[in-house]
């Protein structure tokens, strides 16, 4: 049986979900790799809280030296909690961004706290609130933010699921919501991650089967020119759940790296004892191999 990569978690389960990963090839605070993630053991919210991991080969990581862990505490209120999170590196601070919700009710903040060394961080604030909201994915371009986010249940027989895009100079004054066009045949969109390359805006979409819910997700990869009408690459997910894995119920929100034509993509997933993990696996972006992380 394949395992996930050993990444250290504060709550000491090794169990975790929703990573963001961004790559600085000339180092931010010592680390070639900056990654933002939430613990999720067995799949409890509780532990959902916003932490940075840092490493030099995508593969080993670790808590930064001297940095709260996790960054951001639970929330005060035991009825909410924290998920969904987001890294991005903007004229050297790291903006961490996070989703905050009260179980049971679909309305959704997204807040945000930022850092110039990874170490000392600023209060998070809420810079954006909607309903069905999950799944924030941020990238700063020519001096302007866009974040794409989606509405969508976990559960089938709701709503659609929509991916929407907002943009501003800055993260309190994003406007102009616009639908964003994007078909996963069977499928339901439930997280995503959107990356610029040099192929335009790439994106990774974990979206599960119309009759079924967001724990049986696979991931799908998608193409955008202008960022709002986005093709998928190819009909079959990149990656799926396979029977043996560690992610043998379910694969989550991923991120990606691209150089050349060299994908490295980190994803979540989740077998049917609800452990959880984060996985590596690279290569072209329709022959992906994953990564064994037992010698990580």
């Amino acid at each position: 049986m394949s395992h996930p990569l050993r990444i250290p978690t504060p709550d000491g389960s090794g169990q975790l979900a929703h990573p963001d990963v961004v790559y600085v090839p000339e180092g931010f605070a010592g680390f070639t790799h900056l990654m933002a993630c939430t613990p999720y053991p067995f799949g409890d919210d509780r532990f959902e809280n916003p932490c940075l991991r840092v490493s030099n080969d995508g593969i080993r990581w670790q808590a930064l030296p001297g940095a709260p862990d996790p960054v951001v505490p639970a929330p005060s209120d035991p009825r909410r909690h924290w998920s969904d999170t987001d890294l991005s590196l903007v004229d050297g601070i790291l903006h961490l961004v996070f989703r905050g919700c009260a179980r049971g009710h679909s309305e959704a903040q997204l807040l945000v706290t930022t850092s110039r060394d990874g170490v000392a961080w600023t209060e998070p604030e809420v810079f954006h609130e909607g309903h069905r909201i999950v799944s924030p994915a941020l990238a700063h371009r020519d001096g302007q933010w866009s974040m794409w986010h989606v509405e969508a249940d976990s559960n089938p027989g709701g709503e659609p699921s929509r991916l929407v895009r907002t943009q501003g100079v800055d993260l309190s004054s994003l406007q102009d919501p616009t639908l964003c066009r994007i078909d996963i045949p069977g499928h339901r969109l439930w997280h995503v991650d959107v990356v610029g390359t040099d192929r335009g805006w790439e994106a990774l979409c974990a979206a599960y089967p119309e009759r079924s819910n967001a724990s049986r997700c696979a991931l799908f990869h998608a193409l955008s020119t202008d960022g709002v009408t986005f093709r998928l690459s190819q009909a079959d997910p990149v990656l799926r759940p396979r029977a043996g894995m560690w992610s043998s119920r379910v694969i989550y929100r991923a991120t990606m790296v691209k150089v050349s034509s060299e994908y490295r993509v980190w994803y979540s997933g989740g077998s049917w004892a609800m452990r959880w993990g984060v996985g590596l696996a690279q290569g072209p972006i329709g022959a992906l191999r994953p990564v064994d992380g037992a010698a990580g």
